[in-house]
């Protein structure tokens, strides 16, 4: 199994993120050196990847020679896709207060405000600027995502207040040229009663563990 972080991120992060250059296309660009490095054993691979992980993994020139691509609560991350009461706080939050703090600061300083990992400047602002801005918006990526990908199998909990079912819809849409298959996690079969956006990669989720990888990989191949 080969697990990787996009630049800015993880062990990927240099000392100091703020100056430091990195958007979606550089993190498309992640996920192809990834795939490049895992197909070159010559073996299957198959990708999972979460949220923006997964939304943006139909664009990497290399995910046409993947086997399956897991998408787990991938999305495109548009306000009115987000669930009531829940949609004006999300929206305030990730549209207001994170382009007001990363032009703070000069990244995304999700540790601090207990939002998640820190982010590279041009992530942050590309997120934050998706009321406005459609994240496949331009010909090249309509294109990459019409292609003729190999299976698409798109996840996410039933609690997942990001990756709804408009929301996922509006990312599968787009999926032309493959076939996608839709999951619905249930927290209540993993012994929990919430997993949310975040959580079905914690340890305490881990009961959906072997279905995401009987999604990535045929049974066959595992073995």
């Amino acid at each position: 199994m080969l697990s990787f972080d996009y630049r800015g991120t993880g062990r990927s992060r240099p000392k100091r993120l703020r100056g430091f250059v990195a958007d979606f296309s550089h993190w498309v660009l992640d996920i192809d050196a990834a795939l490049g490095h895992a197909l070159e054993r010559g073996l299957p691979v198959g990708y999972v990847g979460h949220s923006i992980g997964g939304t943006l993994a139909p664009l990497a020139q290399r995910a046409i020679d993947a086997t399956r691509l897991v998408l787990v609560g991938a999305q495109t991350a548009y306000w009115r896709d987000w669930p009531w009461p829940q949609r004006w706080p999300m929206a305030a939050m990730w549209h207001g207060l994170m382009p007001a703090a990363t032009f703070a600061t000069g990244y995304f300083p999700g540790r601090v405000l207990r939002l998640g990992e820190d982010l590279p400047r041009g992530v942050a602002l590309q997120w934050a600027a998706r009321p406005w801005r459609d994240l496949f918006a331009d010909a090249e990526s309509r294109v990459r995502c019409a292609r003729a990908l190999p299976p698409v199998h798109m996840v996410a909990p039933r609690d997942d207040t990001f990756a709804t079912d408009a929301a996922q819809q509006r990312l599968h849409d787009r999926l032309t040229g493959c076939t996608v298959t839709r999951h619905v996690i249930e927290p209540a079969a993993c012994g929990l009663s919430r997993i949310g956006h975040f959580g079905l990669f914690r340890e305490t989720a881990s009961a959906a563990w072997p279905q995401l990888l009987s999604l990535a990989l045929p049974e066959q191949i595992q073995r």
